[in-house]
């Protein structure tokens, strides 16, 4: 027999409560966003128990494992490797990427912060087509596709805004395309 301990609202304080919620939805949307740019990227995502993901194909794969709120561990599996690190989370879809485009991630060190919606607008002057494409998100009218750019690439998928360095120097990033502001 399972027991399940509920703890009365009433002895939890509201404000607790509310952070709890909002902790709750920032996973439930992290985890959706990795899931929608993996599935692009033609990989598959499995959720393990402990609250890490596996990101995997026939031949490879890598498990994220949460070791704190912010730090997660990375295993990663390939044909004829297999080692561990420990990452700052924001960094989790840059790995993904590199992962994807077969890039090694044994020796790992990320060259600043992920790309940010401003940095792509400010290096590309796009702030017309990011306006675009926050009202088609907006009314629902939103495709899938690249936005361009020239050293910065932003593409829309699905609801999600992923933006990458060309030339991979800056780690991806993946945000929600409805919180572009």
């Amino acid at each position: 027999m399972i027991r399940i301990d509920i703890v009365p609202i009433s002895e939890m304080s509201l404000l607790d409560f509310e952070i709890q919620l909002q902790i709750n939805n920032f996973m439930n949307q992290f985890k959706k966003r990795v899931r929608i740019y993996v599935e692009k990227l033609g990989f598959e995502v499995v959720y393990l128990y402990n609250g890490g993901l596996c990101v995997r194909n026939k031949n490879s794969s890598i498990v994220f494992t949460p070791l704190s709120k912010a730090v997660m561990s990375c295993q990663v599996a390939r044909q004829q490797e297999e080692f561990q690190f420990q990452i700052d989370k924001t960094f989790v879809f840059d790995i993904i990427d590199r992962f994807a485009r077969g890039r090694s991630l044994s020796k790992y060190s990320p060259k600043g912060k992920p790309l940010t919606l401003q940095e792509y607008i400010d290096e590309e002057g796009s702030a017309f087509e990011i306006r675009m494409l926050h009202d088609q998100v907006k009314n629902g009218t939103a495709e899938n596709g690249e936005l361009g750019g020239n050293h910065y690439i932003a593409e829309y998928h699905q609801g999600i805004l992923i933006i990458y360095d060309d030339l991979m120097n800056a780690p991806t990033n993946v945000i929600c395309a409805s919180d572009m502001k």
